[in-house]
């Protein structure tokens, strides 16, 4: 059994940590307030924290997507705004020049 794993390049030593995540693929939404989730199934984050949502906003104000550290769940669609809105509205800072 070990030789023949040995062979096949199956490391009995290995973790989670040993495997690259996934890459998400989703849209991204800057948090725009801290939420603490308050059921199963729904994400915690910080203002700031970028989540990827992969399922837009239902009939009950939520999304689904995945949090920072990379676990799947709900979160208020009220508490996020799109990273490509957020990139729009900064615009150029004042006293830049524009060429």
């Amino acid at each position: 059994y070990v030789e023949a794993n040995a062979a096949s390049g199956y490391d009995e030593d290995w973790t989670a940590d040993d495997i690259e995540p996934p890459k998400m693929v989703g849209k991204r939404m800057v948090a725009l307030y801290a939420y603490v989730a308050e059921e199963d199934g729904e994400l915690s984050f910080a203002a700031g924290d970028v989540l990827v949502e992969i399922e837009g906003e239902d009939e009950q104000g939520w999304c689904r997507g995945f949090a920072p550290d990379g676990s799947l769940g709900l979160f208020p669609a009220s508490y996020v705004k799109s990273a490509e809105e957020m990139d729009a509205a900064d615009g150029p800072e004042v006293g830049s020049v524009i060429l």
